[in-house]
């Protein structure tokens, strides 16, 4: 079977060309032209070729519209935007979108923060709370960066099916989960996120987790940086039910 490179059918109505079709109008090879590609070209010519047919004009645009104002995508938010997968899968050939983690999309130009692994995990189980040490790190009560997104999530709930980036997972329930939850904005997606006393009441109840050590300097940074009053720590170490293992400490420290 004689091979021919997409190179040398310019000029004889093949891949564009001051002969061929307009460079504005998509490709369309049929008969003995598709004969003289190799399998290799031909399924590279089809594949770009469908997704010219099926990409609406405007719809790229719209999509990065999107993106410009919340800077995350996810597949499930294409039908309201009306915007095909095809679309998105187009803009991340073109270099206009990126895939940052599964399911979760982003300009190519958006830098990457401190906090966008928090940000991917928070699309991808928006029901857990962010908490322990990716939430000190947030607040400013640590100097060391997470090497996993800690997220507490219900007693009962399935663990996420997630490989990258990491996940460390805690489990509560009742107060001791819902209570003391702020919410952040974070790479244009909303976070739940322990606020600076209930992540120091955490430490204290998942000391044996994350460390008594780490439970300590918590509260005292937490203290010196005039994060929470100590009334507010003690009232979410309440929660926590460490009400009694915290008070020497705080009364230490205060």
């Amino acid at each position: 079977m004689e091979v021919v490179a997409p190179g040398d059918l310019r000029g004889q109505g093949g891949l564009g060309g001051s002969q061929g079709r307009p460079d504005d109008k998509p490709f369309k090879p049929k008969g003995k032209m598709l004969r003289k590609l190799c399998p290799n070209e031909l399924r590279h010519c089809i594949r770009n070729t469908k997704a010219s047919w099926m990409t609406p004009p405007g719809q790229i645009e719209r999509l990065l519209r999107h993106l410009n104002s919340h800077e995350v995508v996810r597949p499930r938010d294409l039908e309201r935007l009306g915007v095909s997968r095809v679309t998105l899968q187009r803009a991340v050939d073109r270099g206009h979108v990126v895939r940052r983690s599964r399911g979760v999309y982003v300009r190519a130009d958006q830098p990457t923060t401190r906090h966008a692994d928090v940000a991917s995990v928070s699309v991808r189980v928006p029901k857990a709370v962010v908490c322990l040490l990716s939430a000190l790190d947030f607040h400013g009560l640590t100097t060391q960066l997470p090497h996993a997104v800690w997220i507490m999530i219900q007693k009962s709930a399935h663990r996420p099916n997630i490989t990258a980036p990491g996940i460390r997972v805690v489990r509560a329930s009742g107060q001791a989960l819902t209570s003391g939850v702020e919410r952040h904005q974070i790479e244009g997606v909303e976070v739940p996120l322990t606020s600076p006393a209930k992540t120091v009441a955490d430490c204290f109840r998942y000391r044996a987790t994350v460390g008594k050590d780490v439970a300590i300097e918590a509260l005292r940074d937490c203290l010196r940086k005039k994060k929470a009053t100590p009334a507010e720590i003690f009232e979410m170490a309440k929660v926590d039910r460490v009400a009694n293992i915290i008070r020497p400490t705080l009364e230490a420290l205060a």
